[in-house]
């Protein structure tokens, strides 16, 4: 879906994801059903470690498309940050077994 990375060892790489406002139902969990992230006033940010393992799901069985906007983040040591442009993207959700 979307990979970002970085040559130099001193950067960390997260993602930012942001679901639509009308889709209550979307949350963001790993494999193990686990949510994942920390919410921001961007947005959810996710590690890179975490997006390997993300997958959006509906907690209400709500299987229709919908559209995310997500970037990646590049932090340095020195606090430095650069992101890439927003890219949109539809998608479907997967179901969450609770």
């Amino acid at each position: 879906l979307f990979h970002a990375s970085s040559p130099d060892l001193n950067e960390e790489i997260f993602y930012l994801v942001n679901l639509p406002i009308d889709r209550n139902d979307l949350i963001i969990t790993n494999r193990q059903f686990n949510k994942i992230g920390t919410i921001t006033n961007s947005g959810i940010l996710l590690t890179s470690e975490e997006w390997k393992s993300s997958i959006i799901r509906t907690n209400k069985s709500i299987f229709d498309e919908f559209e995310i906007s997500l970037s990646a983040i590049s932090k340095e040591i020195n606090g430095k940050e650069i992101q890439t442009p927003i890219r949109y993207q539809r998608i479907l959700p997967t179901a969450f077994i609770d």
